[in-house]
């Protein structure tokens, strides 16, 4: 755990934590209505299950310099639904004070439990806000084994900001059917300001293929077809 405690909180925008909070009991399928925190998960090996999608084996890596805050027993994970996506919320500060570097990387995999459907797109928002010089960015990869099938980018910076981000995964047509997640999260608080972040939240879209019985099916048709046309 890496916490210093500091004078010291998109696809949908940045969501206040009361709303969010409120949201919970309702928004989560299939899992508890209670959020878990980030350390229980890992330390656990824990697992989340929101409608088609499990979401399991938490990893963190995480550093800092400086005046900085961050608890992973104070980030909350819990499921949601972003209209038709699953998808899986952390809530819970973040925050670089002036001078101060805290860098934090969250690995996670997401699988399908339908065994028709298939990822296709990761949606990925967050609430990055600064002060007077801080900055804020997410670089999120998506592997399937060691193979990168898809990359995203969010940041707040003084030149520019960009909350929300899609990762259009490499294959849109096939799918995946597990996808291992990568979050690279750096707050840098500069010369003179500070950086925080208290939301980051994402969504997964999802194709549904045809079953063996329908491909059969419409194989069958399209011999039938050819034959056809060859008589013909």
């Amino acid at each position: 755990m890496i916490m210093k405690t500091s004078r010291y909180l998109g696809l949908w925008g940045a969501i206040s934590r009361a709303a969010l909070i409120a949201a919970v009991g309702v928004a989560v399928l299939a899992a508890s209505a209670n959020a878990v925190s980030l350390s229980a998960l890992i330390n656990s090996n824990g697992s989340i299950v929101v409608d088609d999608k499990e979401f399991s084996n938490f990893q963190l890596v995480s550093f800092g310099t400086g005046d900085f805050f961050f608890d992973p027993a104070a980030i909350d994970v819990s499921g949601y639904m972003f209209g038709p996506d699953p998808g899986i919320q952390f809530t819970g500060l973040m925050f670089a004070n002036t001078g101060a570097v805290l860098n934090v990387n969250i690995k996670f995999d997401v699988k399908v439990l339908d065994p028709l459907k298939r990822i296709v797109d990761i949606g990925l928002t967050f609430n990055g806000a600064i002060l007077d010089g801080g900055q804020t960015q997410i670089v999120e990869s998506a592997l399937v084994g060691i193979q990168n099938v898809g990359q995203g980018f969010v940041y707040a910076t003084p030149i520019g900001t960009k909350l929300t981000d899609h990762l259009l995964l490499q294959d849109p047509v096939n799918g995946y059917e597990t996808v291992r997640v990568i979050k690279d999260i750096t707050l840098l608080g500069g010369p003179q300001g500070t950086a925080k972040i208290s939301y980051i939240g994402q969504s997964f879209s999802q194709v549904i293929i045809p079953e063996p019985a329908t491909m059969t099916v419409l194989a069958a048709g399209l011999g039938s077809l050819l034959l056809r046309r060859r008589r013909a």
